[in-house]
């Protein structure tokens, strides 16, 4: 029988649901951050409040793989946090839900929402597992401006993250930076802080996105440190993407984004990863929901790899592709 995600995943929080058996690196929780009031407050496209729901909805339509790989997954529908009155209400919801869901043995795959909430997911982390966490920012955007008298906003997640001193400059890439996207004051934040800040372009060169996104992640698995990984979808070119607060002419290709979520589930260092600032109201037919749902459900495939041997990972690889060119 035909079987969707929709007919997989189980329902409800996966707090209290998974035994002691189970609490395995093969367990994911969807956490929503249905909330776009810091795009409000920066002044961006809105509608990102709905990210979530057209996130899970167009997922659940998925099928499980042509191996079964998200069937071997404990994935849990999860549920969308109470985004209350204020914003810094919001984000304590979801630092509570993302540090429950890995205190509980599953991997937290947040679902934005304003990218502000990359702040209360990367926060949530570390509840959770403590201080020797890095993370990475795939974003066209630096995401350190500083609340002025608007409040929190989208761009802010980041400096609030480094002034409450739970992220370390040196634990810190930004990844797939745009130099219009960005203003001065906000690069030499970073610089005097010596933050990694790798442009576009740079992220492009030599042996190309996947190998210096490897590089960036591995770099600090050597370090012992567990990685966060937040998806921005504006990092994304709006020919793919164009249902996003901040659309851009330039940005990854669907493909790169596609390889680095799929790499990401298949490394223990990442122990998290979210994908921020959809907005389904401005999207053309489903296109950057599709995108979304594609790149967490290749997560979830190499998730479901997570702990085999390269060999068998490349075995099954290569027996794909040979049913592919069979096709042909």
């Amino acid at each position: 029988m035909v079987k969707r995600i929709k007919q997989h995943w189980r329902k409800g929080l996966v707090t209290g649901q998974l035994s002691a058996r189970q609490n395995t690196p093969r367990a994911a929780e969807l956490v929503g951050a249905p909330d776009d009031r810091g795009v409000l407050n920066v002044g961006g496209r809105l509608g990102a409040g709905h990210g979530p729901q057209a996130i899970r909805s167009m997922l659940s339509q998925f099928m499980l793989g042509m191996d079964g790989a998200v069937g071997r997954i404990e994935l849990f529908e999860g549920r969308d946090c109470d985004p209350g009155a204020t914003i810094e209400d919001g984000h304590r919801a979801v630092r509570r839900a993302v540090q429950a869901a890995l205190l509980s043995g599953a991997v937290p795959i947040v679902l934005g929402g304003g990218h502000d909430y990359g702040y209360p997911h990367f926060g949530g982390v570390h509840d959770a597992l403590g201080n020797k966490l890095a993370l990475i920012n795939v974003d066209a955007h630096l995401d350190v401006r500083p609340p002025g008298d608007e409040g929190i906003t989208s761009g802010s997640p980041f400096y609030l993250a480094l002034e409450e001193g739970i992220l370390k400059p040196s634990r810190f890439v930004e990844f797939g930076i745009q130099e219009h996207c960005n203003d001065q004051v906000y690069h030499q934040y970073l610089k005097n802080k010596s933050v990694d800040i790798q442009l576009l372009d740079e992220c492009r060169a030599g042996k190309g996105t996947l190998h210096n996104f490897q590089r960036a992640v591995a770099s600090f698995g050597k370090r012992g440190l567990k990685t966060v990984v937040s998806f921005d979808v504006d990092a994304v070119q709006m020919a793919f993407a164009p249902a996003v607060s901040a659309p851009q002419a330039d940005g990854f290709t669907p493909a790169e984004l596609l390889a680095m979520a799929e790499w990401c589930g298949t490394r223990d260092e990442v122990v998290s990863i979210g994908f921020f600032e959809l907005a389904p109201s401005l999207d053309e037919n489903q296109k950057t929901s599709r995108l979304v749902a594609t790149a967490i459900h290749r997560f979830l495939c190499g998730l479901s790899r997570r702990g085999e041997k390269k060999s068998r990972r490349t075995s099954l690889r290569r027996n794909a592709v040979g049913r592919l060119l069979l096709r042909r």
